[in-house]
C-alpha cells in the first residue's frame, strides 16, 4: 500500500473519535423555548361583509357570525361604530367558551347619502388579555329611493316655550305611498303629519312635524321617531331622537334612552 494510500485510511479511522472529542468540548447546544401567544377567544366568520348594491329598502343589515373558541370567560367591553347609523347590536356582553353568536350591523337607507359606503366598528373585549377585533362593513345604496331630512333631530330645550322643527320624507321613485301612523318614544316629543305632494319633477314629498314640549326633563334624552307607511318596501321608517334638557344638577352626565328596538 503506498503512503497516500496509508494516509488516506488512517483519516477515516480517525474522524468518529475527532468528532466526539470536539463534541465533548463544545458541550451541547442550548434548546430554544419559545411559548406562542394565545390566539384571540372571538373567531369570526368573516370580518367584512360587502353587499354591493342594494335595491331600495327600508333596512340593510350585516351579520357577522362568531364563536368563543377560547378556555376563559369574555366580557365585552366596548363597540366603537364609525357611524351612529349603524346600531350595532350583541345579545349580551358575556361569553363562555363554545359560546356562539351574531354581531348585528344595520343601516337605513333613507337617512344616508346614496351611492358606496364604508362602515367600520371596533370591538374590544377581554378574554382575560385586552383584545380588539374590527369588522367592515360595505354597501352601495341606491340612487333613487326615500331619503329623509334631516336624518336625526336634534334639540337643545333650554327656553319655555316648545320647539317644533320639520322632517321631509321625499321619494324619487315613481311610487305613489302614504303614511299609517307614527309613534314617538319620547312622552314630551309630539308628531303630527302633514300634506303629500309631488314636485315639478315629479318627487313625492312627505311633511312631518316634530314639537318638543316647553318643559322637558333635565339632561340627554335620546328616542325614536317610527313612521309607518303602505309602502311595500319602506314599510316602516325612523328618524333618531336627541334633546337636551336643562343640566342636571345631580346627575350632570345624565343620558336617558328611549329607543324602541
Amino acid at each position: 500500500m503506498s503512503t497516500p494510500q496509508r494516509m488516506i485510511v488512517w483519516t477515516l479511522a480517525f474522524l468518529p473519535f475527532g468528532a466526539a472529542v470536539l463534541a465533548h468540548c463544545q458541550g451541547s447546544a442550548p434548546t430554544l423555548s419559545i411559548t406562542p401567544r394565545a390566539l384571540p377567544a372571538l373567531a369570526f366568520d368573516q370580518y367584512l361583509v360587502d353587499l354591493g348594491p342594494v335595491q331600495p329598502t327600508a333596512e340593510v343589515r350585516a351579520n357577522f357570525l362568531f364563536r368563543h373558541r377560547g378556555s376563559q370567560p369574555v366580557k365585552i367591553l366596548e363597540m366603537t361604530p364609525s357611524c351612529g347609523c349603524l346600531q350595532p347590536r350583541l345579545r349580551q356582553t358575556e361569553y363562555q367558551p363554545g359560546d356562539m353568536d351574531a354581531l348585528v350591523l344595520r343601516v337605513q337607507p333613507a337617512n344616508e347619502a346614496p351611492g358606496k359606503h364604508e362602515y367600520t366598528v371596533d370591538v374590544k373585549y377581554l378574554d382575560p388579555e385586552p383584545r380588539e377585533a374590527r369588522l367592515t362593513f360595505r354597501v352601495e345604496l341606491p340612487e333613487k329611493g326615500i331619503s329623509i331630512v334631516p336624518p336625526a333631530v336634534m334639540v337643545y330645550q333650554f327656553g319655555e316655550r316648545e320647539t317644533v322643527q320639520q322632517i321631509r320624507i321625499t321619494d324619487t321613485r315613481d311610487e305613489s305611498w302614504k303614511v299609517m301612523g307614527v309613534s314617538v318614544s319620547l312622552p314630551f316629543v309630539d308628531v303630527t303629519i302633514g300634506q303629500q305632494s309631488r314636485t315639478e319633477h315629479g318627487v313625492l314629498e312627505q311633511l312631518l312635524e316634530a314639537t318638543v314640549a316647553a318643559k322637558v326633563p333635565p339632561g340627554r334624552h335620546r328616542g325614536l321617531i317610527r313612521v309607518f307607511t303602505d309602502s311595500p318596501h319602506y314599510p316602516e321608517l325612523r328618524v333618531p331622537l336627541m334633546i337636551q334638557g336643562p343640566p342636571d344638577t345631580e346627575h350632570a352626565e345624565a343620558d336617558h334612552e328611549h329607543t324602541v328596538p
